[in-house]
């Protein structure tokens, strides 16, 4: 990981920091101080100062978790105050946001610490909240009126620390920020089953998770001990190893992607920010060349192609169901820069998997059929 450098600052309007959350569009920034205090900060900024208004005050922790619904322009928030769990929806308008107040009896006596927003329902906010007890809940419709179910695994113990999203709206990773406790887990089916990916991670809390987007076999995380990565998380055991490039053992609060040009940018306690980059490659470097191949597009209707940097030959491939039914195999010829086309229209709507043997080496790669 490189340091950020700086390139230009304004004043936030407010004391020790928390949760930001910036529109996509560019129109206006959240920042937070402590508690449930929120400030809506109107783009583009002069000079040193901003423009804008205070959304609430109050409740809360001291910092507040949050998040925001970037189409629709709604913040959500805990909104916890005199023992009383809630979730604060914030409709934001150009001067004003409209306050409403979420509730239910699946976060009595469990405060919420995550919130994540599902970027592949737009119409609507399917919202996922973490909380401090180990559940995870899923809000469909809660722009409207929330249908509450909770998608918790039984194996979740701890708090919360974040939700993320893979390539698909049904994967889903959950980390948990404690000591002794399973720290990492995948669902490949929306939350109904969960798989724990600890693996060989030491034990340290984990405070947050992303998957690479152009190989989503890899999955950093960052936790107490800097950023680690796996470069096969489909691994019934994981092999984690540290990634920081020279960033130090720090805690990691957080991780985020700019999709442009898929640069990560991980957010420290007290050690400012550091940016790298994602390729198609594996962290590590690869010494085994099919490590290389590249599945594109990763969701498709079943049209989907195998690239790679250098001609590996003759290549059997085999397809498995997420259940492991072997479900096509072949073989193929890949060349280096030569896509080699596969066709899979008529295999329902699901994630799958195709293993690649070459000689005495093997890997495996995932697509998605939508």
């Amino acid at each position: 990981m490189q340091p950020l450098e700086q390139e230009t600052s304004f004043d936030r309007l407010g004391g020790d920091g928390g949760f930001t959350d910036i529109d996509d569009g560019g129109t206006y920034a959240i920042t937070t101080y402590p508690g449930n205090n929120h400030i809506y900060i109107n783009y583009p900024v002069t000079g040193s100062s901003a423009t804008g208004y205070t959304i609430d005050s109050g409740e809360g922790f001291f910092i507040n978790p949050a998040g925001l619904d970037k189409n629709l322009d709604i913040l959500y928030s805990n909104g916890q105050t005199g023992g009383n769990e809630l979730i604060k929806r914030y409709d934001l308008g150009l001067t004003s946001a409209v306050t409403t107040n979420l509730d239910n009896a699946l976060i009595d006596n469990s405060s919420p610490t995550a919130f994540t927003i599902s970027p592949f329902t737009t119409g609507s906010t399917k919202l996922f909240v973490g909380t401090a007890t180990g559940k995870v809940i899923r809000l469909d419709d809660a722009d409207t009126t929330p249908t509450w179910t909770d998608i918790s695994g039984p194996g979740f113990v701890g708090s919360v620390s974040d939700i993320e999203f893979g390539i698909a709206e049904s994967e889903i990773y959950v980390t948990f920020h404690n000591f002794g406790v399973n720290s990492v887990w995948q669902s490949l089916d929306g939350g109904a089953t969960w798989n724990n990916k600890e693996g060989n991670l030491p034990d340290i809390p984990v405070k947050c998770v992303l998957q690479n987007p152009l190989n989503p076999l890899q999955v950093i995380i960052g936790t107490e001990l800097g950023v680690w990565a796996t470069d096969d998380i489909t691994a019934a055991s994981p092999n984690w190893f540290a990634s920081d490039n020279g960033m130090l053992d720090i805690r990691v609060l957080d991780l985020d992607l700019r999709t442009s040009d898929n640069m990560i940018l991980a957010s420290t306690h007290g050690r400012g920010m550091f940016t790298n980059q994602f390729n198609t490659l594996g962290i590590n470097e690869i010494a085994n060349p099919l490590n290389g191949v590249v599945v594109f597009p990763t969701v498709s209707d079943g049209e989907i192609n195998l690239q790679a940097t250098q001609s590996l030959g003759e290549t059997r491939l085999v397809v498995y169901s997420m259940t492991g039914q072997k479900l096509n195999e072949q073989t193929v010829q890949i060349q280096a820069g030569s896509p080699v086309s596969l066709n899979f229209t008529g295999m329902t709507s699901g994630v799958y998997f195709i293993k690649l043997y070459n000689g005495q080496l093997e890997t495996t790669k995932r697509f998605v059929i939508r």
